[in-house]
């Protein structure tokens, strides 16, 4: 893992969705850093899982997770509110949780917009109240986990999960033109491409194993099977080390980063930032 120590300036940070997948990369990479992280996610096991690990690496209380629904607004202030007393501090807020469905979305559109874009809009309103200087804060960084189906329409399936991605990107666009000289916070987003998760394999076993049939355009560039995916697909890594990057640059503000895989070079990451006008 890359050595993050020279830069760090005590964290002390929240991560959503922190048990599992990219969240769990980046609590981990926060740790290794020697930060201490309250990380959520909704599902009880899944997070104890992830408790005992972060303690048998890191040692106990480094981490601390804490059940929370990011749909539900006041779970999501209580449990805020609550990792900044446990910590003594906040100045990093990684708004990262999010779901994709396998099936027809306009059934799931509810809960796709509440978790999505809901939860990093009030993830962010929380960061700037507790971080910020006007409320007796110190300021600090927020990072919002975007995709690159919210800058492009690359999967037409998924219009309502890449309109949430879109709009993380828009609002994250919005607010950092004003945060950094109201509230000392800097705001930023990613937006990977297909990055190699259990919800991402759950998807292509569901297409292998015949379950979903996602349209032929669609097909024709998704990988044919587990040893494809891993060679076409993101790391977890590769996203927490550019997420530490944002973190540390104090220059970094309403960058909305764009992380593929180098297509010449399939063991390269390509990291752009993407100007929108």
């Amino acid at each position: 893992m890359a050595d993050y120590k020279s830069g760090v300036a005590d964290y002390k940070a929240i991560v959503t969705g922190g048990a599992r997948g990219i969240g769990h990369a980046i609590t981990s990479a926060l740790l290794e850093a020697g930060g201490k992280v309250c990380f959520f996610d909704v599902s009880a096991s899944e997070g104890e899982k992830a408790q005992k690990s972060f303690d048998e690496k890191y040692g106990s209380g480094k981490a601390v997770f804490l059940k929370c629904d990011v749909s539900k607004k006041n779970e999501l202030h209580d449990a805020f509110h609550q990792a900044k007393s446990q910590m003594r501090g906040l100045n990093v807020v990684c708004n990262n949780a999010g779901v994709m469905v396998h099936t027809d979305e306009s059934s799931h559109s509810d809960e796709l917009i509440s978790i999505n874009l809901g939860g990093v809009i009030n993830g962010s309103m929380l960061a700037l109240e507790l971080m910020g200087r006007g409320y007796g804060g110190n300021g600090g960084v927020i990072i919002n986990t975007a995709s690159l189906l919210g800058l492009s329409v690359i999967h037409p399936q998924a219009a309502i999960y890449s309109s949430t991605k879109a709009g993380i990107i828009h609002f994250t666009r919005c607010i950092a033109q004003t945060s950094p000289r109201d509230h000392g916070v800097r705001v930023n987003c990613i937006c990977p491409h297909a990055v190699y998760t259990n919800m991402t394999t759950s998807l292509l076993n569901d297409t292998w194993e015949g379950r979903l049939k996602p349209a032929q355009e669609i097909a024709d560039y998704m990988p044919k099977n587990d040893d494809e995916a891993r060679e076409m697909y993101l790391k977890t890594t590769d996203i927490s080390n550019e997420v530490m990057k944002l973190i540390n640059d104090e220059s970094k503000n309403g960058q909305v980063l764009a992380i593929t895989k180098n297509p010449d070079d399939r063991t390269q990451v390509k990291v752009e930032n993407v100007e929108l006008k």
